[in-house]
């Protein structure tokens, strides 16, 4: 039961870790206009998912 829940955790944590990225990524674009539809592009990517 532990190793199952330690698994489900492992699996998911690197799904957060890239979104906080992006997000991170995604203040650092919201400066540049021409990058801001890259960033669009990107959500739609992550919400089609």
């Amino acid at each position: 039961m532990l190793k199952l829940t330690k698994y489900i955790y492992i699996k998911k944590k690197p799904k957060l870790k890239a979104q906080t990225r992006s997000k991170r990524k995604a203040n650092k674009i919201k400066t540049n206009p021409e990058a801001e539809s890259l960033e669009l592009s990107l959500r739609f990517l992550l919400s089609a998912h």
